[in-house]
This record gives structure tokens, C-alpha cells and sequence, in this order.
């Protein structure tokens, strides 16, 4: 598998990207430490940016870890004849239990915005310890499709990379307070990914498109999940859905290829998520744009040709 950077466009006012979707040709971004959902057009220029949370501490331009929503999972999902945005926090501190329901804007209205907790169904999944090993709660990408729902839990240390699937309507269903505070039930499924080194990547981002979990992954110098560490490389991949096990004594290869400059040279930044932009079945192909984060309040939209192995 080869993803090759074909184009690079960098963001001085939108921090720390963490989570892409396009909806009608246009871009969504959130950042992990930014209380503003942003929109751009096709040609990738900012639009508009919509406040989620309280801005106030949002002065120099990034919300402090120990506050912030770390907002690292997007997704465009259908309910209720209408579609709408969802934003997932990471579950790794207190603050960071939180959805956001965004139902999309139009020209002649504003976004809708609904703040969620998520405290009952994290504290759950912080009890499994076949999802956090030894670690913390860690969502880094969510993705809707086929009636699922499916998030990303990344691997820290030794723990693994987990995907976490839930039926959609049982999470709608919870998430406004319909099933008494109930967590809905998931399925789990255990991932190994490239290892470089004696560090193995870790799930960043996810997106659903024809019938496969398409995903980012990093390595990151870091055991912890919320300090941040030097990115050693970046990878796109994908999970065929047909071909899950939830036997925990398993993990699963997923196929994947680091991400790489046109020159050959490795990129050694942290992509955090993606979306697919085209594909072409019979040359195996992939258009991506990947979202990145430099840890230093900047981002960077990546265009990648992605190709399949023959």
C-alpha cells in the first residue's frame, strides 16, 4: 500500500486539527484543543467557525489540556430524516467526556449545536480493561456506516489499538437520553498496526467508505494520553468490516502504508484523520485529505493518492 503527499496546505488559524468530514463539498475540521468547529470550501479556504464550547479561555489561541473538550473524533451521521454532525471527546480526563450534536448549516441557517455527556458510557468502557489494558480511555477517530457506529480506541505503550462498535440507533438513542442513562451495548475487535522501532502505531482517525473502516494512525514517543511526544510516522490503512473477529485472544493485521513525501522520504507528521475524496475500483486508487496536528497550534490539510496493493 503507498500514500503519496500530492499536496500540502497549511493552517496558521485553525489548532491542533484532529477530526475531518465533508458534507455537500464542504470541509468540516475540528482541533483537539480549539473550541470552534470550522468549514471550508473546496479549494480549502476558511469559511466560517462555530463556537461549541465557551471561548474565553481561548486568548492565546489553544485551550489548556487540563480544560479542554480534546475533541478528536468527527463524523457525519444520518438520524431522524435529517444529518448532523458528531463530535466525540477522548474520555481521557473528566473534560473530555463529552459529544457535541451538530445539525448542518445551511445559507440561511446557523448550526444547531447540542452538548452531550458521555460520563456513564466512558466510565464503562474506563472499567474494560480489555479495551484501556493498563492505560486510560483513549478515543481517537468515530465513523458512522451501514447502521453502525464505529469508534477508535488508540494503543498506548503495550495496550492495543481497539475498534468499538455499537448499532447506531442504540447510540442516538442514548446519547438524548432515551435508554434511562444506560450505556448501549458494543462489540470490540483488536488490531495490531505497523511497528517501527519497538513502538507500535496508534489509531488517530477513522472514516467509513464502501464497506471499510478507513483509518490514520501515528507513532508517537509518548506512554501517556495526554502528554504529547515526538511523531516518528504516520500511516493511512483500512479495516474490512466482513472479516472482523471478536475473539479477544486475536488481533488482527490491518493492512496499512506509511504515508510518504513525493520524494520517497517519510512524512513525520501526525495525521490525525481523513476523509475519501474519490476512488477508482479497477486501478485500486484512494483521493484522501488527511488532517494533521504539529502539537504547536497549527494544522495541515495533506492531499494523498492512495494505492492499494494489485
Amino acid at each position: 500500500m503507498k500514500a503519496v503527499i500530492q499536496k500540502r496546505t497549511f493552517y496558521d488559524n485553525i489548532p491542533s486539527g484532529s477530526g475531518l468530514e465533508e458534507h455537500n463539498g464542504v470541509l468540516y475540521i475540528i482541533g483537539d484543543d480549539s473550541p470552534f468547529l470550522y468549514s471550508l470550501d473546496r479549494e480549502y479556504n476558511l469559511l466560517e467557525r462555530y463556537a461549541l464550547t465557551d471561548t474565553s479561555n481561548f486568548s492565546s489561541g489553544r485551550v489548556a489540556k487540563a480544560v479542554k473538550a480534546d475533541l478528536e473524533g468527527l463524523t457525519k451521521i444520518e438520524a431522524d430524516g435529517l444529518t448532523y454532525l458528531l463530535m466525540l471527546g477522548s474520555g481521557s480526563s473528566p473534560s473530555r467526556n463529552k459529544a457535541f450534536l451538530v445539525e448542518m448549516p445551511s445559507a440561511d441557517k446557523a448550526p444547531v449545536i447540542t452538548q452531550f455527556s458521555l460520563d456513564s458510557l466512558y466510565h464503562n468502557m474506563q472499567q474494560n480493561e480489555e479495551i484501556i489494558g493498563n492505560g486510560l480511555l483513549n478515543i481517537e477517530g468515530v465513523a458512522a456506516g451501514g447502521g453502525k457506529l464505529y469508534l477508535l480506541q488508540r494503543a498506548l505503550g503495550s495496550n492495543r489499538n481497539v475498534l468499538i462498535t455499537f448499532d447506531q440507533q442504540e447510540f442516538m438513542d442514548y446519547l438524548r437520553g432515551d435508554t434511562g442513562g444506560a450505556a448501549p451495548a458494543y462489540n470490540l475487535t483488536f488490531f495490531r498496526l505497523p511497528i517501527m522501532g519497538i513502538q507500535e502505531a496508534g489509531f488517530s482517525g477513522a472514516y467509513f467508505f464502501e464497506d471499510k473502516l478507513f483509518f490514520t494512525a501515528s507513532i508517537e514517543s509518548t506512554t501517556d494520553a495526554v502528554a504529547d511526544g515526538t511523531i516518528l510516522g504516520s500511516y493511512i490503512g483500512f479495516i474490512p468490516l466482513q472479516q472482523l473477529s471478536q475473539d479477544a485472544a486475536v488481533a488482527t493485521v490491518a493492512p496499512a502504508g506509511v504515508i510518504t513525501r513525493p520524494d520517497g522520504a517519510m512524512f513525520t507528521g501526525k495525521a490525525e484523520s481523513l476523509v475519501v475524496l474519490e476512488s477508482s475500483n479497477r486501478s485500486r486508487r484512494y483521493r484522501i485529505l488527511a488532517v494533521t496536528d504539529d502539537d504547536r497550534g497549527n494544522s495541515e490539510l495533506l492531499e494523498i493518492s492512495l494505492r492499494l496493493n494489485q
